[in-house]
Order: structure tokens, then C-alpha cells, then sequence
């Protein structure tokens, strides 16, 4: 089953989907923080199984919205694991991972990469 789409519009699900591409066993979950804590009109994000992880896509109005979102996600901790953050224009994707799960840690730096330079 397709992810829920973003209320935004159905062309920034169809940039974020295409951006982000999660793989078929993603569940859809309740962001965390919620957007409206980063200043975000909305957001998408999934549990990632195999690897394990999360990847949420923040929307904002444009790049220096969700810069200014990258650098508040940058100062709060994930626990034991690791984020990292990348932005594409006006989305802004964090994807945590355990930090002792190496196959999780390759995903989710391909994830970034992929988001980040792909269009």
C-alpha cells in the first residue's frame, strides 16, 4: 500500500516520493518532532525495517526555512543512534539509524545521497 500523500499538493508527494524512494517495506508513522515544532507546514515519514531506521521529509516554504529546521534537528539527540540531514530546496530529510547496525548506517548515507542530488 502506497504511503499517505502530504496535503501539501500531489506534485510535492510525487517530489517527495521520487527524492526519497522508501523501500516496499516502509511503514508510514507520525513524525517526530511533529513539523509544527520546526516551523514545517507538514511532513512524511516512515519506519524503515530492513535496514532499520526512520527517514522524515519536513516541508517548507524554501531552502533557508529548512536550514534553519537542519540546524535545530542538528542539536537534539537520537538516543544511541545516529541522523543526518540533508535538504533538497524547501524539504528538508532526516534519517536516523542505529549506530552498531553497519548495513543501516550504508542505507541511510544512500538515502541522503539520493535525496540530496537527485531530480
Amino acid at each position: 500500500m502506497p504511503p499517505a500523500k502530504p496535503h501539501s499538493s500531489p506534485s510535492q508527494y510525487g517530489r517527495i516520493a521520487a527524492l526519497l524512494d522508501p523501500p516496499a517495506s516502509a511503514t508510514e508513522i507520525a513524525p517526530d518532532p511533529a513539523p509544527a515544532g520546526l516551523g514545517a507546514y507538514e511532513a512524511v515519514a516512515y519506519r524503515l525495517v530492513d535496514p532499520a531506521g526512520t527517514a522524515t521529509v519536513y516541508v517548507f516554504d524554501n531552502y533557508d526555512a529548512a536550514s534553519q529546521a537542519e540546524r535545530t534537528l542538528a542539536a537534539r539527540s537520537v538516543g544511541p543512534g545516529i541522523a543526518r540531514t540533508t535538504i533538497n530546496g524547501g524539504l528538508l530529510l532526516r534519517v536516523t539509524v542505529a549506530v552498531d547496525d553497519e548495513d543501516s548506517v550504508t542505507f541511510g548515507s544512500a538515502m541522503i545521497s539520493r535525496f540530496a542530488g537527485a531530480e
